[in-house]
Order: C-alpha cells, then structure tokens, then sequence
C-alpha cells in the first residue's frame, strides 16, 4: 500500500491518534476491501442492512433521505473523509437511514463488521475515537429535541430542517410541496410562502425551482435560528 493511502486512512476520525505502526498493525489482521466508483453509483441504499464501515476517503457524495411517505427528499452534500453511518452497525436499527449517491469518481474502502468488532475495536484508541463519534451524534439530537417549541414559521422551518439532517454543515437541498411544508410544521401554505421569502431576500436560501429548497450552508440558517431564541 502506498504511504499515501496510510495518510489518507490516518486522516479518519476513527483512526485519529494512532501512528503508522498501529495502523500498520490493524492492517495486518483485517481484510481491507478497497472499491473505486464513477459518478451516479451507489455507495449504500436508505433501509439495506448496515453490516460493514465504509470509509469515502475522496470525491464529492450526495447523502439522500426519502420521506418513508414520499412526502419529500432532502440530500446533504458530505464532506470528506467520512465514515458511513457508523452509528447503525449495532443497535435496534441495523440499517441505512439514508443513501449515498456519488458526484464524481470516488475512492472508499470497507471493513467488515466482524473485522471491525473482532480487531479494530481490541485498539483503545479506535474504541475511544468511536465512542466520541457517537456521543457527539447522540448529544446533538438530544440538544435538537429538547429546544423549545419555536414561535415564528422561520423557525419551525429550521427545526424541521435540521430535526432530518444527518449532519448541521454544508449545503443541503429540500424536494417538498409547499402545501405539504406547511402541514408539516403545522401552518398556512401562505404564511410558508412568506417566511420562505424572507429567507431567501436574506440570502439564507435559494428556491431554483418550484418545489425545491436550496440551503447553500445550513450552519448560515442555524445561526440565525439562534438568533431567535
């Protein structure tokens, strides 16, 4: 393997803190399932089973949730490197919460997840840095569930937005139908058409086209979200 693929594989926030023997040494004892794919391929599908890590360690990935009633899509653009949806490999859910669409070719490498519990996880620092990942996931769902109810529409926008997002960064696109928006969070399709308005004169947002919601950076929104309370 080449000493950049060590570098890019170190890059990880799982493999944070280990030095080249370390990795050298896991290496050694997993079976590491290097893939290449071209743009518009699939790295893992919404509802298939979660049975492997799958590291993207290069290339622009489009992270797509479907409304389980086709009531709208949102997609996240990823940055990289970043670890598949590590949180689903153990648990009550065992499965995709979302697909991962490529923008361009892409380079991932996979790891069992026998490999993963049976060696990976006997290096203490491999088992602190997923532990961290996963109380960082869980803390900030906690903080989004337990801020108050919002007042205004731009509000209850934003937390709808961000209560859907696998992460609060980067460049999210919302598909949905104004009159279903506005069900959602429980008001007026013309009170939704009006805050939407004011989102977008403020730059927050972008509306290309009619059923569409370009957010060009979530941490932008979430600011002013704040700025509310």
């Amino acid at each position: 393997m080449e000493i950049s693929m060590y570098q890019k594989l170190l890059m990880l926030p799982i493999f944070n803190g280990l030095t080249t023997r370390e990795l050298t040494q896991i290496i050694s004892q997993i079976h590491l399932d290097f893939n290449q794919y071209a743009d518009g391929e699939t790295l893992a599908s919404q509802d298939d089973r979660c049975d492997k890590i799958i590291y993207v360690l290069n290339g622009k990935v489009e992270c797509e949730y479907r409304d389980p009633e086709n009531r709208f899509v949102l997609t996240e653009l990823m940055d990289q490197p970043f670890i598949i949806e590590p949180s689903h490999l153990y648990g009550m859910s065992q499965r995709y919460e979302h697909s991962y669409i490529t923008l361009e070719p892409v380079d991932t490498v996979a790891v069992s997840k026998r490999d993963f519990s049976n060696v990976m996880l006997n290096y203490h620092i491999v088992k602190t840095n997923i532990l961290n990942m996963l109380c960082a996931r869980i803390q900030s769902l906690t903080k989004i569930v337990r801020e108050c109810e919002p007042e205004t529409v731009v509000e209850k926008i934003i937390q709808f937005l961000r209560r859907n997002l696998a992460t609060q960064k980067g460049q999210k696109t919302l598909y949905i139908n104004m009159e279903i928006l506005a069900d959602l969070i429980q008001e007026t399709r013309i009170n939704v058409s009006f805050a939407l308005r004011d989102l977008k004169q403020q730059g927050l947002i972008d509306q290309p086209h009619r059923g569409q919601i370009l957010i060009p950076d979530i941490q932008n929104l979430i600011t002013h979200y704040n700025t509310y309370k």
